[in-house]
């Protein structure tokens, strides 16, 4: 029998002690959160208003300070590989993948390493297809930028990076939002 138990979840703890349940909130935690997001709304409307540019919801953690619009050379352009390390977009596995002959699974490694393979990533293939097609076809930098940080490693916005590498070269240059 259990005397004692924690559960650490992102919000609170939760401790068991003797059969009662005792709940502790994070409160700076949570306030943290709300201030991130109602940031991150005001940003995404002054982009929108003043330079026709909308943000991916994902970066909304990570871009919480100021931000400048630049354009820079793809082959500038770092993405997050492994542990504290980055590589340039010729290295990644999303470019690899676009430079192969694609019978390979795009998920291949995540497919056969997992039982349980959650919905989003049963169609990755077909999924990463349509946008390769599209972004060939045409990109439009204004209805989703690629965000960086100060020095350049990518938050959000890999595979348009690699497909558009792949479509102009490494001296294309790209509108970002990076970090100040």
């Amino acid at each position: 029998m259990d005397f004692i138990k924690l559960k650490k979840k992102k919000d609170r703890f939760e401790i068991y002690l003797f059969g009662a349940k005792w709940t502790f909130y994070r409160y700076l935690r949570i306030i943290r959160e709300i201030f991130l997001m109602a940031h991150f709304a005001q940003l995404q409307e002054t982009l929108k208003t003043k330079f026709n540019v909308t943000l991916p919801k994902e970066a909304y953690h990570h871009l919480s300070g100021d931000v400048e619009l630049v354009k820079i050379p793809l082959k500038e352009l770092r993405v997050p590989c492994g542990h504290r390390k980055t590589c340039p977009i010729p290295e990644t596995r999303v470019y690899k993948w676009l430079n192969s002959d694609r019978k390979e699974p795009y998920f291949w490694n995540y497919n056969e390493a997992n039982v349980y393979i959650p919905e989003s990533k049963k169609d990755s293939q077909k999924r990463m297809e349509e946008l390769a097609l599209s972004l060939m076809d045409k990109y439009d930098p204004s209805k989703c930028v690629i965000c960086v940080r100060k020095n350049n490693v990518m938050i959000d916005g890999q595979h348009r990076a690699a497909v558009l590498y792949k479509r102009y070269g490494g001296d294309y240059k790209v509108l970002v939002v990076r970090e100040k």
